[in-house]
């Protein structure tokens, strides 16, 4: 039973509409509340980005848990088919953690740069669904295997692992971290193809299941070859993890943002700071909803260290309320606010700070390092900040994953905060991981089980720059088949043999 009762509109003195709702309502299952609100357009003013917030309160009949979800412009409500950039659809997506009846009340509020405000009555109301009520009434998932939604979300429990919260099993990870601009791809709108690096992800085609994705790809049939990408990694050979850069410009990659374009694609300065390409993101959400299926967990590596430092502390704020209010549903996931971080110590703090403060689930988040700054978490542990993930890059060296990873683990221990640690990054940037059939031996005694048998949570393999397909050209995860056909070995064993000890 579904119930959705209107209010008055306080602006424009109408009905304000029920929610439109999409999607199953089952426990661990994306749930999808529509609203018609402004028709606005990605470039108007006020600018839908920063000058409304739209948060939706979630509270089951119990009277806990409950959660503030923060909702998103949708334009059109079918961007990823259309690529529209204007339109009066307003989107929440919400992931139930309880069976029974969840009610829901809409605040929607308008001023400047409100969306990024913390307190309640920031702004004022903006009409339309604010104050809007009603309820949904959730079953029991019916997913079983692989898929997230039979296991829960990945909670992070003051432990060194993620605990899947329907299972209860620990989670540990192996999967692929190149190429760092896997986002940048041919079939996603206003993708530019500067330095040539853009992808077409063709020797992944084969790997593409119209019986089990179809449903996913958009504008006619688009995305088929990424998601063969996700069912190779998930489902083929049966490792968990992939890594991905959100925000290249002026990086290594100037192809992945989710920024609206203005007076070019080359960098920074030549897109909108605080506006978004709502059907890019729209077709981004299409490859990591099946991800949750095929049980891939999603690496959002938001900034890089050649840009880490160009967004000011609001813009930053901005651009993770927009990646919460769109991804946070997704059940396994973590926030890195930098690959080889370079900001200081006082803007991760905020950022992690808001972060914690946004995602109404928890999310893991933290940031990687160069290997020979490891020092940097020192100022992170305990109580000094809101970090709870550790994305460690070392050497090439024999046994200096495990010595890395270990001295995280047992740092953060030592100050009464569990982290997740993962070696993220490995090896020399020339080598990493190399291709079959080189080094497959200490890929998986020193890498690997490096990492596993230090305490860390897992590993996601690097493909160096001087490979057959290195982090930044690669579309071909088979170059590395032997070696995840060893991380399936590892997780398989994990999970059969250690999860009363981990």
């Amino acid at each position: 039973m579904l119930l959705l009762l209107g209010v008055a509109d306080p602006i424009s003195k109408s009905w304000a509409q029920p929610a439109t709702t999409s999607g199953e309502l089952r426990k661990w299952h994306k749930i999808t509340l529509t609203f018609k609100g402004p028709n606005v357009a990605e470039t108007s003013d006020p600018n839908p980005f920063t000058d409304y917030r739209f948060n939706v309160t979630f509270t089951h009949e119990s009277g806990s848990p409950t959660y503030v979800v923060p909702g998103y412009f949708a334009a059109d409500g079918n961007a990823a088919n259309t690529s529209a950039t204007s339109g009066d659809q307003w989107r929440v997506h919400f992931a139930p953690d309880k069976v029974g009846t969840w009610n829901y009340q809409v605040s929607f509020r308008t001023g400047s740069n409100v969306a990024i405000n913390l307190a309640a009555n920031a702004g004022r109301s903006a009409g339309f669904m604010d104050g809007t009520t009603g309820s949904l009434d959730v079953a029991a998932t019916n997913k079983s295997g692989q898929d997230f939604r039979a296991r829960g979300r990945a909670e992070y429990v003051g432990q060194h692992y993620l605990q899947l919260a329907e299972t209860k099993e620990w989670f540990v990870k192996a999967g692929a971290d190149a190429p760092e601009n896997m986002l940048a791809y041919d079939d996603f709108d206003a993708t530019p193809n500067n330095g040539n690096r853009r992808k077409s992800w063709q020797p992944h085609q084969r790997d593409y299941s119209a019986a089990d994705a179809e449903s996913f790809t958009w504008d006619g049939g688009k995305g088929t070859e990424m998601l063969g990408v996700v069912r190779y990694l998930g489902e083929i050979k049966k490792v968990n993890a992939m890594s991905f850069l959100t925000f290249s410009l002026d990086g290594d990659d100037d192809n992945v943002y989710p920024h609206l374009q203005n007076t070019g694609s080359n960098s920074w300065n030549q897109v909108y700071h605080t506006r978004f390409d709502v059907s890019k993101m729209d077709q981004w959400e299409r490859i990591f909803e099946y991800a949750d299926r095929k049980g891939v967990f999603l690496h959002f590596k938001t900034h890089e260290t050649e840009n880490d430092q160009l967004m000011n502390d609001n813009e930053g704020k901005v651009y993770y309320r927009e990646l919460v209010a769109r991804y946070a549903h997704h059940l396994a996931l973590v926030w890195n606010i930098s690959e080889e971080i370079s900001i200081s110590e006082g803007q991760t703090k905020s950022w992690l700070s808001f972060l914690e403060d946004t995602d109404p689930y928890g999310h893991p988040k933290g940031f990687h390092t160069y290997p020979n700054q490891q020092d940097r978490y020192d100022d992170f542990t305990g109580n000094q900040s809101d970090m709870t993930y550790a994305s460690i890059q070392t050497g090439g060296g024999s046994g200096q994953v495990h010595r890395d990873v270990a001295k995280q683990v047992n740092a953060s221990r030592n100050a009464n905060q569990r982290w997740i640690v993962c070696n993220d990054e490995q090896g020399s940037a020339q080598v990493g991981v190399d291709c079959d059939p080189k080094d497959r031996a200490f890929v998986r005694d020193d890498v690997l089980w490096g990492a596993l048998m230090a305490g860390g949570m897992g590993v996601e393999y690097y493909y160096g720059y001087q490979t057959c397909e290195s982090d930044l050209t690669a579309q071909n995860h088979r170059t590395r088949d032997q070696k995840y056909t060893d991380a399936a070995i590892a997780l398989e064993f994990f999970q059969k043999y250690f999860q009363s000890y981990l």
